[in-house]
């Protein structure tokens, strides 16, 4: 993406001026046909989407909606994954916008030189909130029978009330998540197959392991994974792949194309052991693709088996190392 302008010139100089083309819109986006997760350890994971879209012949505008808040924008690259020529013209991210929520400071500073209500002992007294510095609040607020009412530390039962409060600060707004859109060059098929592949923070995965051991020296061994998701964005029906090891993230851009390189590795990768995860050493890095489909929603935590064991013959033995 950051050669967009030499991509441009390159175009004007082969196919001529591209504004004088027609315009054509695709369909509106639709779901991936599928996805691929890979989650390394450290707060980062790849996603690589397949979806089929309606692309006219000429210049298009291809919008990706929907992307986690989380999503890394210099590491969002789109390409065709089917035969016939397919470029980008240019590219622009919307950040989006977080949902809105109640905040009690919003609400005080609408009341402040207003009357208020203050709750003490159980006694109502109207009063008037001239300021609101160190005003002790002691946890959410509620609404309750059309006021709102804020705790406030001390006595029990002590709290501020905001009587009919204005419906805009009562308003909760879903927010909008990021989104891409492209501009393309489509000399191929009227339905074409797309691959996009980006980099997103606050996916991470850890393991724990157990060893028990009975008195005839017999054990058993158990690792469970904990999947943690914590992006606005939910994955369903997901291809899983956990990479153990820590790569570079000098040039997020590299690290896409590695990662996918991973991901198709472990495409390849033959399921011939019950084992829910197969295991690939990749260099310096070792790989674990769970061998069926995945979901995770946003906020949510998983624990999945990566292996067990039974009936391992342990035995004990000292070593001593010169000091």
């Amino acid at each position: 993406m950051r050669s967009t302008w030499t991509l441009l010139t390159l175009l004007a100089l082969t196919l001529g001026i591209a504004g004088a083309q027609e315009m054509t819109q695709p369909e509106p986006a639709i779901p991936p046909v599928g996805t691929d997760l890979t989650v390394y350890f450290g707060d980062l994971a790849l996603v690589r989407q397949i979806f089929d879209v309606e692309l006219g012949e000429g210049i298009s505008e291809l919008p990706i909606p929907d992307l986690p808040q989380e999503v890394i924008e210099d590491s969002v690259h789109l390409s065709a994954v089917d035969q016939g020529a397919f470029n980008i013209l240019e590219s622009g991210f919307d950040a989006g916008q977080p949902p809105t929520v109640v905040s009690a400071q919003a609400l005080l500073n609408a009341y402040i030189g207003q009357p208020v209500i203050l709750v003490r002992d159980g006694v109502r007294q109207s009063i008037t909130l001239l300021d609101i510095t160190g005003l002790p609040l002691a946890g959410p607020a509620f609404l309750v029978e059309g006021e709102v009412v804020l705790p406030l530390r001390g006595v029990e039962n002590d709290s501020l009330i905001l009587p009919n409060p204005p419906v805009e600060l009562l308003t909760i707004t879903p927010g909008t998540p990021p989104s891409f859109k492209f501009l393309v060059q489509n000399s191929g098929a009227t339905t074409r197959r797309l691959q996009l592949i980006y980099l997103t923070r606050s996916l991470s995965w850890s393991a724990d392991y157990f060893l028990t051991v009975d008195p005839n020296n017999l054990a058993d061994l158990a690792a469970r994974v904990q999947l943690s998701n914590s992006t606005s964005h939910s994955f369903d029906n997901v291809n899983l792949a956990l990479i153990a090891g820590n790569p570079s993230q000098a040039g997020l851009e590299q690290d896409v194309f590695f990662a996918a390189g991973l991901l198709a590795r472990a495409a390849r990768a033959e399921a011939a052991a019950p084992p829910s995860f197969i295991q690939e050493a990749i260099g310096e890095f070792f790989l674990f693709v769970l061998d069926r489909p995945i979901s995770i929603a946003a906020g949510e935590t998983k624990r999945l088996t990566l292996l067990e064991a039974s009936g391992i013959t342990a035995a004990r033995r000292f070593e001593a190392f010169p000091a």
